[in-house]
């Protein structure tokens, strides 16, 4: 789908793309804009704000993950995020509603970025485990890898975008 959207933009100078469940508030995006004008790279990915259950929590330290959201149209994507060039990363703050309860969360995690890593024994296992979660306890992925997880509440301008203040 990437792809397709970057060969029908060929004509732009910068193809910005974020996951339904990813989001910026408009200083960032000027942030992330202005950045791109002073960089020649191809592609540029942020190091997000990851949340968990809620739009509350996230995890610490943040995830190593570092989407590409900004390419330029000859950027191909092999695979889901990873691009066929080298990228930079923008201090710009994306926040990624990833492991956040606003709809199903097992159909989610079943079915998009995840669905991979979703199996019967450890898809259920991680299932359980989020229902259940506690304040205090450690936030996990479907990879068991663990994380803290400290209160951090998404910016205003985003939970009115959501229509939950």
């Amino acid at each position: 789908m990437r792809n397709r959207g970057s060969e029908l933009c060929s004509d732009c100078d910068l193809i910005f793309t974020l996951d339904s469940d990813e989001l910026m508030e408009q200083k960032e995006i000027e942030k992330l804009l202005k950045f791109a004008e002073n960089t020649n790279h191809r592609a540029i990915g942020v190091l997000p704000e990851v949340y968990w259950k809620d739009l509350d929590h996230v995890f610490r330290p943040k995830p190593t993950f570092q989407p590409i959201i900004l390419t330029r149209p000859e950027v191909r994507f092999r695979v889901l995020r990873i691009v066929d060039c080298s990228y930079v990363v923008s201090d710009a703050e994306m926040h990624h509603l990833a492991w956040c309860d606003l709809r199903d969360m097992k159909q989610k995690v079943k079915s998009w970025g995840h669905a991979d890593l979703y199996t019967k024994e450890n898809g259920e296992r991680w299932y359980q485990y989020y229902l259940n979660w506690e304040e205090g306890q450690k936030g996990k992925d479907l990879l068991n890898n663990e994380f803290d997880v400290e209160r951090h509440s998404l910016p205003k301008e985003l939970r009115e975008r959501l229509g939950v203040v």
